[in-house]
């Protein structure tokens, strides 16, 4: 059975840069007509590739699932200026892709949201942060919130593997060879691009291509006075791909700010993933659910 049985799913796009960048739209079948709250829902892959993994058990309620920009063709700020015209679409133009969607009178409510985002966790923060004051609740899986350390910018030592590097840092500019100037990706389903960023992290090349404004450090993005808000954080304490000491980090600095934020996070045995099913009333999401959830439906 396929994760989306149970929906309804259009495409439309958001945005147009050489190429449309696309974001699905799911409906659960059988919703009676009415106005629903929704999910912005920002999948995994390293900003090279697309992994897509759903909350499952969440009735009632649309998913919007954008695609967006890839490195290396496309920098980090490019991925957050398609963020911005993704807001400026779901207050805009959205009302009019779910009347074209449905032959019933099924809306959105655009003032009902909340983000959720799995390994690339981090832009359902920013995307939150960003709209901190129309976003109801925001949950991140696994984030990257600290690029700038270690595991993003050292090469890995050279006989940390015994079979030798894995992905060659060749890899890297083999590809970009191979690209027209000004090529855009957004999509990538295959995992055929991930070779890509197992050789920016191997080699620690990750933010020579991804960039290092201040807006895309979540943790220089706390320094320089930016808030967070209703927040819940999952991550694997044995997270092999983006160290837990990051989400660690960004809630410290969260609850310097300000102690009376709202956070929870939530650390559990497990490897980037966790390989947990995300139901909603598995124990180890119940204390951070109990957060987020009455806040984006009350």
């Amino acid at each position: 059975m396929s994760k989306f049985d149970q929906f309804n799913v259009f495409s439309t796009n958001y945005k147009t840069v050489e190429v449309g960048i696309p974001v699905d739209i799911l409906i659960p079948r059988g919703l009676s007509p009415g106005t629903y709250p929704s999910i912005v829902r920002f999948h995994g892959g390293g900003y090279t590739h697309n992994i897509d993994i759903l909350m499952k058990d969440v009735s009632e309620s649309h998913y919007f699932l954008p695609d967006y920009r890839f490195i290396p063709e496309s920098t980090g700020l490019d991925i957050l200026d398609g963020l911005d015209d993704l807001w400026t679409w779901l207050h805009t133009e959205m009302p009019n892709s779910l009347e074209w969607a449905t032959t019933t009178t099924i809306s959105a409510n655009s003032g009902q949201l909340m983000t959720v985002g799995d390994s690339a966790g981090w832009l359902s923060v920013d995307f939150a942060m960003g709209h901190a004051a129309e976003t109801r609740a925001c949950i991140g899986e696994f984030p990257s919130f600290d690029p700038q350390s270690p595991g993003f910018t050292k090469p890995e030592p050279p006989n940390s593997n015994p079979n030798g590097s894995q992905y060659p840092e060749s890899t890297i500019d083999n590809h970009l060879a191979k690209c027209t100037t000004g090529s855009v990706v957004a999509s990538d389903p295959t995992l055929s691009r991930f070779p890509i960023i197992g050789a920016m992290m191997e080699h620690g090349r990750f933010l020579d291509y991804f960039g290092r404004a201040t807006k895309l450090l979540p943790l220089e993005r706390l320094n320089a006075g930016d808030k967070t808000l209703l927040l819940f954080i999952i991550h694997g304490l044995q997270d092999s791909v983006v160290p837990v000491e990051g989400s660690e980090k960004f809630v410290q600095k969260v609850l310097e700010q300000d102690l009376k934020t709202k956070v929870q996070l939530s650390l559990y045995p497990g490897d980037h993933g966790l390989d947990i099913p995300f139901n909603l009333d598995h124990p180890w999401l119940a204390d951070g659910l109990k957060l987020v959830i009455p806040s984006w439906l009350g």
